[in-house]
């Protein structure tokens, strides 16, 4: 009989003190502060362990072979945190690799970006700290009727994006032109400020405009997330939210 080191999530016998691949203290009975809660053979193979970070289940680890879901209830991984949907997201891990889906889910489903520089896509949403933020590419065609006519306004300075603050039940609040190319966020430098968010980082994302679209550039401790659509490949080392829970793919 095994367990899951929490560590790596690896197998450890019962009866072993340490994990034999990193060293890591367990129970005497062979177990690891995070339990395994089904016993595939496929269970802690990597790219196939789903492991909780925070919230009820933080330590724990769950196959996700061929698939698991995550849900406020009729889901496998049921959770307590009132922004998960009822069914919230599947993950599904084959041989081949694996993937995690919205299931159409109220507050969506979040991924770090894994590069230091991300391409973002007309109105991908961000999640830095405890906030969020909408991209929205400026096109003059927004602010023209079918009929051609066109809305009187202060003429556009070749501003190619804007970074728009989504507030509480979905409100858009503040928002910032990027003038010169470029829109910071951080707890105490950039465009937007937000120095009571203990989870930012001083400076802790960019957005510059390229030849390619707007380049997402995370500089922060506790990473960038940027939510999926419907389906979003996923490999080892992914980190994801799910509502205010926070997972990992071992």
């Amino acid at each position: 009989m095994t367990r899951l080191c929490q560590r790596c999530g690896k197998p450890v016998h019962v009866g072993f003190k340490f994990c034999n691949v990193c060293g890591e203290p367990v129970n005497d009975d062979g177990a690891s502060a995070g339990d395994a809660v089904s016993h595939s053979p496929l269970l802690g193979i990597r790219g196939r362990t789903l492991r909780v970070l925070t919230g009820d289940h933080a330590g724990q680890f769950y196959d996700a072979f061929p698939a698991v879901t995550v849900g406020r209830n009729n889901a496998d991984i049921v959770s307590a945190d009132p922004t998960v949907s009822p069914v919230h997201a599947r993950l599904d891990a084959t041989e081949s690799g694996a993937q995690i889906q919205d299931m159409d889910s109220l507050n969506g489903v979040f991924v770090r970006t894994k590069d230091e520089k991300t391409l973002l896509h007309d109105n991908d949403i961000i999640r830095a700290g405890d906030h969020l933020f909408l991209f929205e590419v400026i096109a003059l065609d927004r602010y023209s009727e079918e009929s051609g006519t066109e809305f009187y306004a202060a003429p556009l300075r070749g501003e190619n994006f804007r970074l728009v603050e989504i507030l509480a039940g979905g409100m858009r609040g503040r928002a910032c032109v990027a003038t010169d190319g470029c829109i910071t966020v951080g707890r105490s430098e950039g465009d937007f400020v937000f120095p009571d968010d203990e989870k930012m980082s001083p400076r802790h994302f960019s957005i510059r405009w390229s030849q390619r679209g707007g380049l997402l550039i995370d500089v922060a401790f506790n990473g960038t997330f940027v939510q999926i659509h419907d389906v979003e490949a996923i490999a080892r080392g992914d980190i994801f939210f799910i509502g205010n829970e926070l997972y990992e793919m071992m």
